[in-house]
């Protein structure tokens, strides 16, 4: 049985702070922390086969952006948009609590297995990245009078030019969204790899294509022994056996 959360998002402004030299010059960073409460489900096949997964793909990242959003609207603000929330709420609204920085990741599409056949897509993230790319988080939050750069509390890293699957929900007029944190996101230089943490049952990316054929799982993993003719030096090929006995 799928197993759901409340979705709930809460700006709890825990304040961290860093300095930054990315251009030469220290200047002191303040992040706020997103909490938020994702949906779980309890096993491969309802997560997969759930109707708000949309898409389930395999990609590379080939580029990472950032973009302030409405809340309320989940798109990039209106002109008049601050000006309304303050008529609105009859009072001068904190930037922060109508608009929030997201993370946009470019996605070249390798394999397409739930969903549209897409060769280019982008995916996007609640809140920013700490640490890293602050030159172009801090532009983009400037521009909505925004003074600290909002992360999640937890978070996945996802690096350019790494290959992953991603499980994903498609809402309307926006970028698609994994569905969580813990179950959507994988690295395949690993598909056998489990990371989820207690309260997640345990799905790597070999489960969730398997889901979809015993043939395309049995594509995927001859092609990547192709892509990664070294997969021996990181992955024990014992364990990996034990892994695909369970097909």
């Amino acid at each position: 049985m799928k197993k759901i959360f409340i979705t709930m998002v809460i700006m709890s402004f825990i304040f961290s702070s860093c300095s930054s030299n990315e251009s030469g010059k220290f200047k002191e960073i303040e992040y706020g922390t997103i909490e938020a409460d994702w949906p779980v489900w309890d096993n491969v096949n309802d997560l997969v086969e759930s109707e708000n997964t949309d898409q389930v793909l395999i990609g590379k990242i080939v580029g990472i952006s950032f973009q302030v959003i409405d809340k309320k609207t989940g798109l990039p603000p209106a002109k008049d948009a601050k000006m309304n929330y303050d008529i609105e709420y009859g009072e001068d609204v904190e930037p922060w609590r109508v608009f929030e920085i997201i993370t946009l990741y470019d996605i070249d599409v390798i394999s397409v297995y739930k969903g549209e056949k897409v060769n280019f897509t982008q995916i996007r993230m609640m809140g920013g990245i700490k640490d890293i790319h602050i030159e172009e988080q801090l532009a983009v939050i400037k521009e909505y009078s925004l003074e600290y750069i909002a992360v999640l509390e937890t978070n996945v890293e996802l690096k350019t030019d790494e290959i992953y699957l991603f499980v994903l929900r498609q809402f309307d007029n926006t970028a698609p969204t994994p569905r969580n944190l813990y179950q959507s996101i994988y690295n395949i230089h690993n598909p056998f790899k489990k990371t989820a943490p207690d309260g997640y049952p345990d799905i790597s990316a070999k489960d969730i294509i398997s889901v979809f054929g015993k043939d395309k799982w049995d594509d995927f993993w001859i092609q990547w022994q192709k892509d990664n003719p070294n997969w021996e030096t990181w992955l024990d090929k014992t364990e990996v056996e034990k892994e695909l006995q369970k097909n």
